[in-house]
């Protein structure tokens, strides 16, 4: 049985999970094998280039730590870092 994935830390300049507060990096800590594939809008493009200039991360991985954040927040464990309630995106 693998342990649960890192929950992700949200701070006010930014998301960060294990694989983005260890490297600074382009390159990706995924290890799943399945791709997948979206179509957005320029707007929506713009705000993903501009999450993953601001991590250091390439767009996939970008990708991924939105999903860090939504499967955190469906497991109860997404907390504001200054009072420390619990987040759900809803």
């Amino acid at each position: 049985m693998s342990p649960p994935p890192p929950t992700p830390v949200l701070t006010e300049y930014g998301l960060y999970s294990a694989n983005t507060m260890e490297s600074d990096t382009q390159e990706s800590q995924c290890t799943g094998s399945i791709p997948v594939s979206t179509r957005v809008d320029r707007g929506m493009v713009s705000v993903l280039d501009t999450a993953a200039e601001r991590e250091g991360v390439c767009r996939s991985e970008a990708v991924r730590l939105v999903l860090d954040v939504l499967e955190a927040s469906e497991r109860g464990g997404l907390e504001c870092p200054d009072c420390g309630e619990k987040l759900e995106l809803l």
